[in-house]
């Protein structure tokens, strides 16, 4: 599945990613932060 994450660099998308990614799905996360997304 491709989820599309706001707020991917926060308290929560922090988390949240690696553990959808682990789970095998692709994910495009929409920061306002570019520095800490690299």
């Amino acid at each position: 599945m491709h989820i599309l994450i706001t707020g991917g660099t926060g308290l929560i998308g922090r988390h949240l990613i690696p553990r959808l990614q682990q789970l095998g799905h692709q994910i495009s996360v929409v920061t306002r932060d570019v520095v800490s997304a690299a």
